[in-house]
């Protein structure tokens, strides 16, 4: 055999280049994979914190008509004393709550993650809560940017400060023990609370809870 014919014997193992451009590849692949590990975190905590309200303001509904007391579900969307946000679940355990005004009365001044700061004639009691360091609402002018359904279509649609019946990041609504419920602004069509993943920018990340006067309440998911 000529020697001309004769190749170099590669030797063993990758070049620099070739481990460069695996790493890069792994890099990415990684990037790709926590990126889509954290949308469906995102969503996950979205959808447990949007059931955990429902099923909570169905138990209220409940509860507020076999006990014949009002219950209370406060939505604290502003970052108070205790520095989270989330929603309260209260008892009127001094039957004197029975209307719209009553519900906004009890809120001048009250922490609800201490219920011993109700005004006077006010007292309740804590039943339930879910609160986190990070607000799960979604708070914008237009939140569902869309028509609401039967029967809800008179419904407001601003959830700037933290519910459709939240002033400042504050809002309540009481199930009565007929049955009906009442809101913390007055309003006779019913109240919307906008629900975004955590982190969520937008709307297209977003669940919304109906309520009506007559304690209906629907669950939409975006």
């Amino acid at each position: 055999m000529q020697a001309g014919l004769l190749r170099p014997r590669r030797a063993g193992g990758f070049t620099l280049i070739e481990m460069m451009t695996a790493l890069a590849i792994v890099v990415v692949l990684v990037g790709l994979t926590l990126g889509a590990l954290s949308q469906l975190q995102s969503q996950a905590s979205r959808r447990a914190f949007t059931t955990d309200l429902a099923a909570d303001l169905a138990l209220a509904r409940n509860r507020a008509i076999a006990r014949q007391r009002t219950q209370v579900i406060v939505i604290d969307a502003a970052a108070g004393t205790n520095t989270l946000f989330g929603y309260f679940h209260l008892e009127d355990t001094g039957n004197r709550i029975y209307s719209s005004a009553d519900v906004a009365a009890l809120l001048v001044g009250f922490d609800p993650s201490t219920p011993s700061t109700a005004p006077s004639p006010y007292t309740v009691q804590a039943l339930e809560s879910a609160t986190q360091s990070s607000s799960p609402f979604y708070l914008s002018t237009t939140a569902w940017g869309g028509a609401l359904p039967f029967p809800f279509a008179a419904v407001s649609q601003d959830t700037s400060g933290g519910c459709s019946f939240c002033t400042n990041g504050v809002g309540a609504l009481a199930f009565l023990p007929n049955g009906k419920a009442v809101f913390s602004n007055g309003n006779a069509a019913g109240g919307l609370i906008a629900v975004q993943g955590r982190g969520g920018t937008g709307a297209s990340s977003m669940s919304a809870l109906l309520i009506s006067t007559t304690s209906l309440v629907q669950t939409l998911v975006r």
